[in-house]
């Protein structure tokens, strides 16, 4: 499917899988961060470290929903694709040796598990895009 014609639902999933590990990094800097305010400022900082845990447990929950999708995608035998390409940013060609197929095989499967992904993460999207 072409990459203009694929539903929002699907691009969101695959955006999503793409900035997993930099939300993961997120949660680290804003832990620093927080650290840095107790050690410059004593009440001062207090909104704004209540600020930063409040956006780290947003991202944790995101996270968390991720990882769940994900989770129920392990008994199929394509399951890591999703981990060598939008984790480690494999290419289809690196994945395809990785599983001695074609690379038209590993495009279908991605497609397939995103498919099922975009319903765990943006159930309410996709029934819209069913009934437009």
């Amino acid at each position: 499917m072409p990459e203009s014609k694929k539903p929002e639902s699907y691009k969101k999933t695959e955006l999503l899988l793409y900035n997993y590990n930099s939300f993961v990094k997120s949660i680290e800097i804003k832990e620093f961060q927080i650290k840095a305010i107790k050690e410059i400022s004593s009440d001062k900082g207090e909104k704004e470290i209540r600020d930063i845990e409040k956006s780290i447990c947003k991202t944790k929950n995101l996270i968390g929903a991720i990882d769940a999708a994900v989770e129920t995608l392990k008994d199929d035998m394509y399951f890591d694709i999703i981990r060598l390409r939008y984790f480690e940013g494999k290419t289809i060609e690196n994945m395809a040796e990785h599983f001695y197929v074609e690379p038209s095989t590993i495009s279908r499967n991605n497609n397939r598990l995103i498919e099922k992904l975009k319903i765990c993460l943006f159930s309410d999207d996709v029934i819209k895009e069913i009934m437009q």
